[in-house]
């Protein structure tokens, strides 16, 4: 090497390259003016000779020349060379390696071409930017002309991050990524890099222990078992649910039927033989459609690592699991369903993810993504890591997720999973062994400011897109309500809907009590009226309904089998004519007795005439009733909507109630007979005079029952009951649910009521004229009686009086 080359270079520096410790390789590396000469330096860790190929044409000495061969500054695979005057962009490198036959090309990688500008980096540090997966992560971009990837991570501990990946042969060396000032981020632009790249960062720690980790924004991740992240353009996909999308805007779950149906990918396709998304969804589509379904619930698809979570420990937030196929077939699946007008909610987990080595834990040797307090950051049910709320960062992440999916995946409601388990410190902790919060309280303030910002973003985008709190506490103002102060409205978490957990807890537990048992447990199927209206709730029979010690709902169910699909039939029927939207488990609208796990296979194979498959048709009229019945949900948590009719015929087990739409005339009247016994003429007072119709009964004989109902429309009559001026009578077949429809009296109808009034005043004239002559016969015998009753007392007095004088007659 020439004395003046050696001279220029930073050996220091070029150490620190070669052994893989800096931050800045872009300040050693490519092309650097000194003085009237460009210095052009590159590491190809292994090379035994690198020649310059120039973009122009270059006199060297005595000659022109495009093509320079680089001198061998360190055998590790340095190489330098001095350029006079100014060295044009567009230069690129040709690498002869020992073990390769023909040379290998390189763009440069330190030509100045940055992923992120300054703006941009700074937004990702102070926690104001929510779409971090567009900053961060490998995106196919061209910069100064030439195509490549962009690589850009967060890492503010690390001593040095590399991409490492199939472009050069997992070698940490080869990319070094340049440090964005004090960011902490990251970033590379490779050119050339294309679509389908494997990759992975190695990020050198404290301690100079080296660590291999996949990339948090990964959008796809191989399906070889390598667990790689792969550069990924999600703009290959067309969507065609413009019109769903564009109406979801003006879409309010408050005051529309939302009818859910909770469904694990991997068990659907396991159950019905197809092997990704793509081939499920005709299947899927058509029988949501024929079900009366209004939603599907996805469990989380999001990439997970462990085959035994069902998905539930995420490891990549950002990218579907290639277990069910690629992003194309999942957009494909969720477009179809659009087109069908059936919504997508997503269940997310933001409330731990999963420690395996393939997840972001210790991500840059430290606590980076998890609260480092292990009392704080570790789910002491499962071992997996809690985020650390606390950090901007992390919120950012998350809620970058959650934008994510509505964005790229068009989801239109977003399931936050296990809310109760990030709203308490203590949750599942002994004493001592949690910390409590800044004003000594076991709230965890951290997690719900979290939650609230989550959801305020998400209401802000103004897209109809809500959200649903799996929270079983009970924690107040988890949902918006009207009646709500400002105060309350600070404090709410800001959901759209949550868990009813009495359903869960109450209602279960008095279904599975015999039917002798119910009446002293009453109150279990009334009480929830009391507090109905502090949240918005949602009736939810999901996976949790379902474990390994009790199986399907209907295990629950007392009795012999029949039995025990009425009383099922009657557990959702309370659930589906009571306030509150619906969801139901996969497997449990055919009374599926099995347990839900991760080895679940969702089946439809039973008999036609199969109690399962007569179950389902009762489910699928028991659906229809209530999406086309306004009154079962257009005022869910409005007061307007629902009224006791009895809630206190604990000894009969029966209860009813009225539901209530918008319309005047928009009333319906429901009556659910706990009761294993037949009552014939159950009399029960209405809201309006008029005719009542039986619009469902779940004793038909189509849904297995004996076709008691009341055929007829019954027309309500002035007698006073349950502190009503109307009522009526009707049959309850046991273990039963009757509907009624309220239908406004017609011209025939007042003159049928007219006709029978005057049949019925004619006949109380006519009982009062026999009724008073029966009374006026009796007076007239009463007083006859009491003549003759007179008459023998003085006949008895008379004689008594002769005997006495004749027996004076005879006194000595």
């Amino acid at each position: 090497m020439n004395k003046k080359l050696y001279n220029l270079m930073d050996w220091a520096a070029i150490e620190e390259i070669v052994y893989g410790e800096s931050v800045h390789p872009e300040e050693i590396l490519g092309v650097h003016t000194r003085g009237k000469n460009s210095l052009v330096q590159a590491f190809f860790p292994g090379a035994e000779k690198v020649t310059l190929k120039l973009a122009e044409t270059k006199s060297i000495g005595l000659k022109d020349v495009k093509e320079v061969k680089m001198e061998e500054a360190d055998e590790a695979g340095f190489f330098a060379t001095l350029i006079p005057g100014t060295v044009k962009a567009g230069y690129t490198y040709q690498v002869s390696y020992p073990d390769k036959k023909k040379a290998v090309e390189y763009k440069e990688l330190y030509s100045g071409a940055h992923v992120l500008t300054e703006e941009e980096s700074d937004a990702v540090v102070a926690g104001a930017e929510y779409k971090l997966y567009k900053k961060l992560g490998s995106h196919i971009m061209t910069i100064n002309k030439v195509s490549g990837c962009g690589f850009a991570v967060y890492a503010p501990n690390a001593l040095r991050v590399s991409v490492v990946g199939d472009f050069n042969d997992w070698n940490p060396l080869s990319h070094q990524m340049m440090a964005i000032g004090n960011t902490g981020i990251f970033e590379l632009f490779v050119p050339d890099l294309t679509v389908g790249t494997n990759y992975k960062y190695q990020i050198l720690v404290k301690g100079f222990e080296k660590v291999t980790k996949c990339d948090p924004f990964a959008m796809t991740v191989a399906g070889d078992n390598s667990y790689n992240s792969v550069v990924t353009d999600l703009k290959g996909f067309t969507w065609q649910d413009g019109d769903f999308i564009y109406n979801r805007k003006t879409y309010n779950p408050d005051k529309s039927a939302v009818n859910i149906y909770e469904l694990n990918i991997g068990s659907y396709l396991k159950g019905k033989g197809y092997d990704n998304v793509k081939k499920m969804t005709k299947d899927l589509v058509a029988y949501l459609k024929k079900m009366s379904y209004t939603h599907v619930e996805f469990m989380p698809f999001m990439e997970f690592y462990d085959d035994t979570c069902a998905g539930f420990y995420t490891t990549g937030y950002f990218a579907p699991t290639y277990r069910y196929g690629s992003y194309k077939d999942y957009m494909h699946l969720i477009n179809e369903l659009h087109k069908a007008g059936i919504g997508v909610i997503m269940q997310w987990t933001p409330a731990y993810f999963d420690n395996s080595e393939m997840s972001f834990a210790m991500f840059d040797g430290t606590s980076l993504y998890e609260n480092g307090d292990y009392r704080k950051g570790i789910d002491t049910r499962t071992g997996k890591y809690i985020f650390d709320y606390g950090n901007p960062y992390v919120m950012e992440f998350l809620i970058s997720s959650a934008n994510f999916w509505i964005s790229q995946y068009h989801i239109d409601a977003i399931k936050f999973n296990d809310v109760t388990s990030m709203l308490y410190l203590d949750y599942y902790r002994e004493d001592g062994n949690w910390v409590p919060n800044i004003y000594g309280g076991n709230e965890n303030l951290e997690a719900i400011n979290f939650i609230k910002l989550c959801n305020k973003v998400i209401h802000d985008r103004k897209e109809g897109v809500f959200t649903i709190a799996d929270e079983k506490s009970g924690f107040a103002g988890t949902t918006f309500t009207k009646d709500m102060d400002e105060a309350e409205k600070e404090n709410c978490l800001g959901f759209d809907l949550t868990i009813n957990s009495g359903l869960n807890s109450d209602v279960f537990d008095y279904i599975s009590l015999d039917p002798i048992l119910r009446s002293s447990h009453h109150d279990c199927v009334t009480l929830g009226s009391v507090y109905q209206y502090r949240e918005k709730f949602m009736f939810s029979v999901s996976h949790e309904d379902t474990d390994f010690s009790k199986g399907g709902l209907i295990n629950r169910m007392p009795g012999i089998e029949h039995d025990k699909y009425a009383n099922l039939k009657a557990l959702y029927g309370y659930m589906y004519l009571n306030p509150g939207k619906k969801e139901i488990l996969m497997g449990q609208e055919y009374a599926d007795p099995n347990a839900f796990n991760c080895e679940y296979e969702y089946t439809d194979s039973y008999e036609d005439d199969s109690p399962n498959c007569v179950f389902a048709h009762y489910m699928q009229e028991l659906n229809k009733l209530y999406k086309e019945t306004s009154a079962l949900y257009e005022l869910d948590n409005d007061v307007k909507g629902f009224e006791w009719i009895n809630n206190l015929a604990a000894n009969e087990n029966i209860i009813s109630f009225i539901r209530k739409g918008k319309g005047k005339d928009d009333i319906v009247v429901c009556l659910i007979n706990f009761a294993n016994c037949y009552y014939d003429k159950y009399k029960i007072g209405v809201p309006v005079k008029g005719k009542y119709v039986e619009i469902f009964n779940s004793d038909r004989e189509e849904f297995g029952g004996s076709g008691l109902s009341n055929m007829k429309s019954i027309l309500s009559r002035k007698d006073k009951w349950d502190e009503r001026p109307e009522s009526i009578r009707v049959k309850l077949a046991p273990l039963s649910v009757t509907v009624l429809k309220f239908t406004p009296l017609s011209e025939k109808d007042l003159a049928e009521i007219s006709k029978r009034d005057e049949l019925k005043e004619k006949k109380r004239e006519a009982r009062e004229k026999e009724k008073a002559a029966i009374l006026k016969e009796r007076e007239k015998q009463r007083k006859a009686f009491l003549r003759e009753r007179a008459k023998i007392k003085d006949s008895l007095k008379n004689d008594l009086v002769k005997k006495i004088e004749e027996a004076e007659k005879w006194r000595p």
